[in-house]
């Protein structure tokens, strides 16, 4: 072997360790995660699907066929009784008005195609990485983008409930002007049933399945509920399931204690 071939080697050794090393690293670093009150706006959207893919979102339908994602809250181990906390004492309400935040039209399937989500409410979500090109205002999706719409739009042919609560939540905490959707709508009540606030319905209800909601979400029995509500004292999306199945979304401003 020539001194030439020699060298040539010894650099391609050293490049290989080199390598190695560094993949190596990558693989076991530990990535810091987001903390459980954040959604980005620039979140990875493959990410988002590989996490819950068969894992960690289980499909519940109530009696009027809404089809709702959540995570499945664990039964008592056989005969484990399970500790019943005290309800707290009297009652509270928010400053929600059922007959002012709330919207006047039904929750709906799939009678209003035109309202179903878009890859324009993609984006405002996950950001331009969910395009493969863009011109001008025109996004064209990437195919994993384009599977997510799919598959949401699926989910909620049999109804949008949890897109109602969040959008209602929305526009009365103002996090979302009414202004955007209608100028002329004073209240959540006045705004007509369009297809610029069905999309945002169909977009608040897909974000219940990206992880960060799911982690955020608070599990337990009723009882573990109704104590929680007290305690926060503030509007929230209350998901009502069954231990056979069965569910339905309900914004939660008020609370009373009808007694045992």
């Amino acid at each position: 072997m020539t001194k030439l071939q020699t060298h040539v080697f010894s650099i391609i050794f050293v490049a290989f360790v080199l390598v190695s090393a560094a993949l190596t690293i990558a693989l076991f670093w530990p990535v810091p995660k987001p903390t459980d009150a954040e959604l980005s706006a620039q979140r990875n959207i493959v990410g988002v699907l590989d996490e819950i893919s068969g894992k960690t979102v289980v499909m519940n339908t109530d009696q009027s066929g809404q089809l709702l994602a959540v995570v499945g809250a664990p039964l008592p181990a056989a005969g484990e009784q399970e500790i019943e906390l005290p309800l707290p004492d009297g009652g509270y309400r928010t400053d929600f008005v059922l007959n002012r935040d709330a919207f006047s039209f039904r929750n709906y399937g799939s009678s209003f195609p035109e309202g179903n989500l878009a890859i324009d409410q993609v984006r405002e979500v996950f950001g331009d990485g969910v395009c493969a090109s863009i011109d001008g205002d025109k996004c064209v999706p990437i195919p994993a983008a384009q599977f997510w719409i799919e598959q949401m739009n699926d989910a909620m042919r049999q109804g949008h409930c949890l897109g109602f609560t969040v959008l209602a939540y929305d526009l009365f905490t103002g996090d979302l002007s009414k202004e955007n959707f209608q100028g002329e709508a004073d209240a959540t009540r006045a705004l007509t049933q369009d297809t610029p606030l069905m999309r945002t319905i169909a977009q608040r209800w897909s974000l219940q399945t990206t992880p960060e909601l799911l982690r955020a979400a608070v599990l337990g029995t009723p009882r573990d509920i109704i104590a929680k509500l007290y305690e926060l004292r503030e509007p929230v999306d209350l998901g009502l399931f069954g231990r056979k199945g069965g569910g339905h979304s309900v914004l939660a401003y008020g609370a009373d204690h009808l007694g045992d």
